[in-house]
């Protein structure tokens, strides 16, 4: 006997999305894989997706993952992912079991009958797995179809199936508290919810009519000119500078010799100057010559 599909309303054959969680995501009869319903996920800007927790697992099973895509026109449509993350009791991740990309190239229009097959096997639920999160959404994307999902089911690879728990027994006897052990890692966070529609703007008002401009009034007269204050006093003279150090005076080239003077001549003695002679009379003027 095949192992059973461990996912709730996975054909969405009750006409509703419960128990998946969801965000821009209905229900559709418009274009189904198989029975009456199918979910839609609206494509364009918002990342639309379908979630359910709680879905049960044991460790050391891997899991076999089947669901059906297909678009509702004939637009592009937005990429899609799908995970599955294994938590522990305390809703805290064990481990990622699965990431599995679409191409919107892959998504067929299913107005032409074509549905697109995604079939993935998990990695093996690591020690203290005891349930599945299970994630299928769209990435935004412009001017894009809307992601119609189906028959989306989750199989235990290995191990025996997950049968129906038996009746709880009789409580113990409640031990000493031992130790608190270290916190765990923080489980991951819960979806989003939907933003709520905008409530509609109120009707804008008439705007009223301009007033009259009122007259402009006469100009007053320029004041008096203040007096001008006193000039402050000179501040003081900042102190001079330290005078650098003289350069030293380089040296000064060789003087070249002098030659020899000559020797003096003795000078005579000066005579007696004698004393003048009596001048005599002028004579008579000859004749002049021819």
């Amino acid at each position: 006997m095949p192992n059973q599909n461990i996912v709730e309303n996975g054909g969405f054959e009750s006409g509703s999305l419960v128990p998946w969680v969801s965000s821009f995501a209905s229900i559709t009869q418009q274009f189904v894989h198989s029975g009456n319903f199918a979910a839609e996920l609206d494509g364009g800007q918002n990342v639309a997706y379908l979630a359910q927790y709680a879905i049960p697992a044991i460790p050391g099973n891997s899991y076999s993952l089947t669901l059906y895509l297909a678009k509702d026109s004939e637009l592009p449509a937005p990429p899609v992912q799908i995970q599955i993350i294994f938590l522990n009791e305390a809703f805290q991740t064990t481990g990622t079991g699965l990431f599995q990309a679409v191409s919107a190239e892959n998504i067929p229009y299913a107005g032409q009958g074509n549905w697109a097959t995604v079939t993935a096997t998990t990695e093996i639920a690591p020690p203290g797995t005891t349930q599945i999160y299970l994630l299928i959404n769209t990435l935004p994307a412009p001017a894009a179809a809307d992601v119609l999902v189906d028959d989306v089911s989750v199989v235990a690879e290995g191990g025996v199936p997950t049968g129906p728990t038996g009746p709880t027994g009789p409580t113990g006897i409640t031990g000493a508290t031992g130790p608190t052990g270290p916190t765990g890692a923080t489980g991951i966070t819960g979806v989003t919810g939907e933003t709520g529609s905008t409530g509609l703007a109120g009707v804008t008002g008439e705007t009223g009519s301009t007033g009259l401009t009122g007259v402009t009034g006469e100009t007053g007269t320029t004041g008096l000119t203040g007096v001008t204050g006193e000039t402050g006093a000179t501040g003081l003279t900042g102190v001079t500078g330290v005078t650098g150090e003289t350069g030293s005076t380089g040296p000064t080239g060789v003087t070249g010799e002098t030659g020899a003077t000559g020797l003096t001549g003795v000078t005579g003695e000066t005579g007696l100057t004698g004393p003048t002679g009596v001048t005599g009379e002028t004579g008579a003027t000859g004749l002049t010559g021819v």
